[in-house]
């Protein structure tokens, strides 16, 4: 585990054909909502990435727990190869966790690309809202 291989990106092969018409149908909706909705929960890649990182996740506090508990328990013991354990797990979680948003974001933003010239007023409102929260975020993480 800590040596993960990701597997091949399936969200570069996503092809979302975009609406031609300018009105906006309850068909259409169903259509986009249904597309969109597979290919973020439909694909077994993505779902072994969502179970890797929580493996991940859950090896790093229990090595966060067991610092904790050998280091109180006794004082003098050196922790460097379960802390190294635990940095390990940190960076791999980080890792997975970095494939899942690139292939979240890119099935998102090949979704609105579909329909872009069919958002107006509020929904493109609210768009270029989420959008600049995107962006704030990333170069808040990639700061760090």
């Amino acid at each position: 585990m800590l040596r993960p291989t990701l597997n091949e990106d399936h969200s570069l092969g996503i092809i979302v054909p975009s609406w031609p018409s300018k009105e906006i149908t309850d068909e259409m909706k169903e259509q986009f909502r249904v597309s969109l909705t597979t290919h973020l929960f439909g694909w077994d890649e993505l779902l072994s990435l969502r179970l890797r990182l929580s493996l991940a996740d859950f090896t790093w506090v229990i090595t966060l727990t067991l610092c904790e508990i050998v280091s109180h328990t006794l004082p003098d013991q050196k922790l460097s190869k379960t802390e190294a354990i635990r940095e390990q797990c940190g960076a791999v979680a980080q890792m997975i966790l970095d494939a899942i948003l690139q292939r979240t974001f890119r099935t998102i933003i090949r979704h609105l690309r579909a329909v872009v010239e069919l958002l107006t007023g509020t929904i493109l409102n609210n768009f270029q809202s989420i959008l600049l929260l995107y962006l704030y975020l990333s170069i808040c993480h990639d700061s760090e």
